[in-house]
């Protein structure tokens, strides 16, 4: 594809482009707090460039490519291995269509417009339209590109920074694997279905190296038992499932089992029941309007939900109610969403993040894996971690979690505590930008008994 300017100018006027993309770009920049330099770690150097997509504002990867000389933006993109469909139009003008299934074909390469693949470089602030199209773009070592499927001067791209540490966080996480494939426990391999799915990788292909078993062996093993021992765990075992583009096993039970349409719950409590409606709408699956109004009739006075009756409200609590109430048809400019995300701000503290518990007795410090429910809640509103209400003395969320990221790609639940697994898994969607369910698709079970088995020796 040619740059945006070059894509579109056989369809509208540049000169109107070119005014709108001035505007929104000084726009931005108005609300947009400091995010640094990445750590020499996370800083894209080491042979590697990076290669951003935006196929929506709350579904974004990052692909990391192996560069020993320097490749053209084009040959950058076919090297992510993600499926690209290009039309050479002639005169060296060669547009991108379509992106893993995004966009348009060859044939009819702006089908779509005024969406198309919007592509951008990082200046190391700021995210700049190319002035050449890819096949005449230069990449290099330690180069960020992204691409953008969306009307031209419409939403932007996360900094680069940001991107860079959940592919360092991936990093980090992908040598924390045993050869068995699995992370210690189920529940711990759950939570990794969640970051790799978040960044659009399989179970399938994350081993720790060519030889070693899979993470789907484990999940297939050992994931029916897990679904068994609730409705929480069932949801969740969905969500990461499906987010992972794994199979159903045949004997694992699905979170819509544990439906109690007397009481209207799958749970008793706001967390638990929340995880079950996720994993059935991930499931592709309809949630009764009783469940939604057991949850509704959870909230609290001061806005927020509890874990289970009688507990304190929490900020994980709350934010996984607001993303389960969104992705189950709630407007976000529902007055029980607008408390919750106001309860939500009286738990942020001055360094961006977000504690456990604002009235806790225990301590009100903020820790990562509560700032990364919080910003999946604030991005499920369709609202900005990085500006507006979320900014507090030039520093958002998204720094805060930044600043919890240790130099070899791992992060703290609160500084000086040193790595942690749970912690690095939850951050990663987060700086993604992507909220629950990850992804949504009906499910048949798995094509073979024999998968459980099987999954130890697939490719």
């Amino acid at each position: 594809m040619h740059t945006i300017r070059f894509q579109a100018m056989y369809i509208v006027v540049a000169a109107i482009i070119i005014s709108t993309f001035t505007f929104l770009t000084q726009a931005q920049a108005m609300v947009t707090p400091n995010f640094g330099t990445p750590s020499e770690k996370i800083s894209s150097s080491n042979g590697e460039a990076h290669i951003v997509f935006q196929f929506d504002p709350t579904h974004q990867i990052v692909r990391p490519i192996q560069i020993s000389d320097p490749l053209s933006g084009l040959e950058a993109l076919q090297n992510t291995g993600l499926e690209v469909i290009t039309h050479d139009f002639g005169g060296g003008f060669i547009a991108v269509c379509s992106i893993d299934g995004v966009g348009c074909p060859a044939d009819d390469c702006f089908c779509l417009f005024p969406k198309f693949w919007n592509y951008e470089y990082w200046d190391g602030n700021d995210w700049q339209e190319y002035l050449v199209g890819p096949a005449d773009s230069t990449v290099d070592a330690g180069d960020v590109e992204g691409w953008r499927w969306s009307e031209f001067g419409v939403g932007g791209l996360a900094p680069a920074p940001v991107f860079l540490a959940a592919d360092a966080g991936l990093d980090w996480l992908a040598i924390q694997q045993a050869d068995s494939g699995s992370y210690g426990n189920t529940s711990s391999d759950v939570e990794t279905l969640l970051a790799i799915g978040a960044n659009d990788y399989s179970a399938r292909s994350w081993r720790l190296t060519p030889d070693s078993v899979s993470l789907l062996a484990p999940i297939m093993v050992e994931g029916p038992a897990f679904t068994q021992q609730g409705a929480g765990q069932a949801g969740k075992f969905a969500v990461g499932l499906i987010a992972s583009d794994g199979c159903w096993p045949y004997t694992a039970i699905a979170p819509s089992t544990y439906y109690n349409a007397d009481t209207g719950q799958y749970f008793v409590g706001a967390f638990n029941h929340s995880l079950a409606i996720l994993g059935t709408l991930a499931l592709g699956e309809s949630v009764p309007e009783d469940a939604l109004e057991y949850l509704r009739s959870l909230v609290q006075p001061n806005g927020g939900w509890e874990w289970s009756p009688g507990l304190a409200t929490d900020t994980n609590s709350t934010s996984l109610v607001i993303q389960t109430l969104i992705a189950s048809g709630e407007s976000p400019d529902l007055t029980l969403i607008l408390d919750g995300l106001d309860y939500l701000k009286t738990a942020q503290n001055p360094d961006g993040g977000f504690s456990y518990d604002p009235d806790s007795a225990f301590g009100t410090d903020s820790d990562t894996n509560s700032t990364a429910y919080a910003v999946q809640a604030i991005l499920a509103a369709g609202q900005n971690p990085t500006s507006g209400m979320w900014i507090i003395d030039d520093t958002s969320p998204i720094n805060y979690l930044l600043d919890m990221q240790l130099p070899d790609g791992s992060f703290e639940w609160q500084a000086g505590l040193g790595s942690n697994l749970l912690a690095t898994q939850q951050a990663i969607p987060a700086l993604l930008g992507r909220v629950l369910p990850l992804k949504t698709n009906t499910q048949d079970a798995c094509t073979t008994i024999f998968m459980p088995l099987m999954a130890k020796f697939i490719p």
